[in-house]
Order: C-alpha cells, then sequence, then structure tokens
C-alpha cells in the first residue's frame, strides 16, 4: 500500500512537472513571438525615415539581434543544439541536389506557366540593390529557419504534434510579416498585404513539413536562399495581378509540400 501511494505520488510530481515544463515552453514561445514583432515595429520606425544603403545595415542588425535571442534561449535551455536542426544532412549533395529541384518546381509554377498564360516584363535588377539584397537574403534566410522552425516549430511539435504545429508555425510566421508592414499597409493598399500573409502562411506549411521530415535545418535553409535569390535575381516576371499571383503562389507551395511527403524519409532525431 505504501509502495502503490508513492509510486502515484511519483506519478502525480511528474506530470506536474512536465505540464510545468509544456507551460514554460509554450511562454517563452509567445515571448519569443512578441519580441520577433517589437523588434521589426521600432526598426521599421527608423527603416521608413533613412536612405537604401542605411537600411540594409538595420535590416541586417535586427535579423542578427534575433537570431541571438534565439541562440540564447537554446543555451539556456540546456539542450543540444542538434534538437533544433542544427545539424548537416545525411548528404550534402541530396540536400543542394533536392532543394534546387524543389526551388525549380516554385519557379516554373510561378513564374513560367503564369507568364506562358499572359506574358512577361523583363525587370533587370539594379546592381546596387542585387549586392545589398543578397547579403540581408542569406542573414534573414538564416535567421528565419532559425526562429520559425528551429526553435519555434520544433517546441510546438513537442508539445502539440506535427498538424497542430505545422498551423500554429505557419500562422505565426505569416503574422510576423503582416504586423511589421502594418504601417505600410495603411500607405499602401491592405489587398497586397493580405496576399502576402498568404504566401507566407503556405510559405511557412512548405518549410515546416520539410524541417519536421529532414529534422534538420539545412534543407529548409538551402531551398530558402534558391527561392529567394531567384526572386530578386531574375529580370523576368508573370504580368499577372495579385490575386492570380496568389493563386499560383499556393499552388506551388501546396505542390513543393506534397513533393516532401512522398519523397522524403522521415528522419529520426537520433540519426
Amino acid at each position: 500500500m505504501f509502495v502503490k501511494a508513492l509510486n502515484s505520488i511519483k506519478v502525480y510530481v511528474g506530470s506536474g512537472g512536465y505540464l510545468y515544463e509544456k507551460h514554460k515552453m509554450l511562454t517563452l514561445i509567445i515571448l519569443l513571438f512578441f519580441i520577433v514583432l517589437a523588434v521589426w515595429g521600432v526598426a521599421f520606425l527608423f527603416i521608413n525615415k533613412i536612405s537604401l544603403y542605411p537600411r540594409s545595415f538595420v535590416y541586417l542588425g535586427v535579423y542578427l539581434l534575433l537570431m541571438g535571442i534565439v541562440l540564447v534561449l537554446v543555451v539556456r535551455g540546456k539542450e543540444s543544439f542538434h534538437e533544433y536542426g542544427f545539424r548537416w544532412p545525411r548528404s550534402l549533395m541530396n540536400c543542394m541536389v533536392l532543394s534546387a529541384l524543389l526551388a525549380s518546381v516554385y519557379v516554373i509554377i510561378t513564374v513560367f506557366i503564369p507568364g506562358s498564360l499572359r506574358n512577361f516584363e523583363v525587370l533587370p535588377p539594379n546592381p546596387f540593390d542585387v549586392y545589398t539584397n543578397i547579403t540581408i537574403i542569406f542573414v534573414a534566410v538564416f535567421a528565419e529557419e532559425i526562429i520559425f522552425r528551429g526553435y519555434i516549430l520544433r517546441n510546438l511539435i513537442k508539445m502539440h504534434g506535427f498538424f497542430t504545429a505545422i498551423l500554429l508555425g505557419s500562422a505565426m510566421y505569416s503574422l510576423t510579416y503582416a504586423i511589421y508592414r502594418l504601417p505600410l499597409a495603411l500607405v499602401l493598399e491592405m489587398q497586397g498585404q493580405l496576399e502576402s500573409a498568404l504566401s507566407f502562411f503556405m510559405a511557412g506549411i512548405f518549410l515546416g513539413t520539410l524541417f519536421y521530415k529532414t529534422r534538420t535545418l539545412m534543407y529548409c535553409i538551402v531551398v530558402h536562399l534558391f527561392i529567394r535569390i531567384f526572386q530578386f535575381l531574375t529580370p523576368l516576371h508573370a504580368m499577372i495581378n495579385g490575386y492570380e499571383r496568389l493563386l499560383f503562389e499556393i499552388i506551388a507551395y501546396a505542390t513543393l509540400t506534397y513533393l516532401v511527403l512522398i519523397t522524403v524519409l522521415t528522419r529520426k532525431d537520433g540519426e
């Protein structure tokens, strides 16, 4: 009887400890989310008042600050960086090839198919813009994947399972862009900002699924880089309206998510 009672106490205390850790992690996720919004909100107040070249340094500073905050949270949590996706893929060559193929599918669906149905316009990028944007893209992609896939999504999966986590993580990823661009939306048309938010939500679904299947941030970072670099470097743009662009974005990310689900074997945490 005494042993049974003691075991019951251990189960109760153990479950209480689990609930405490779960609530603590959820609090950290929400806190990190609002920190991201607050930092971007403050930065946005300065970005509109300065020229393009200093503006790029503000972007870089924001992304580096946010990455630093996440790394501090990981260290204080006393967990392995491997658990947050800081690990090499099984094959770096396979990672590069698959990422290039996925990025190519995205480009075909969002640029070449709508362009062939409508028309193309050629807008060569400014050399200075290319240099600054590529620099920002590299830092931005690393920061976004570490924050939203490595830290937020990983912990949401641990607490709520994949399906709920992928929806919550993608919503947070999308809301980050929608909210920090809210002052811009008040100046420009709100429709474009809503379309962008939906596009980022679908991108979060795709990248989150890729992270869940591979258990490494490398795939997400590489394919994200390929897509973003192409968007800035390509002179070809499909002449379509915002609704059509959103439709092709949704089709593209849905297709990429399906391809990941059927082609990528789920990697175990210990591998």
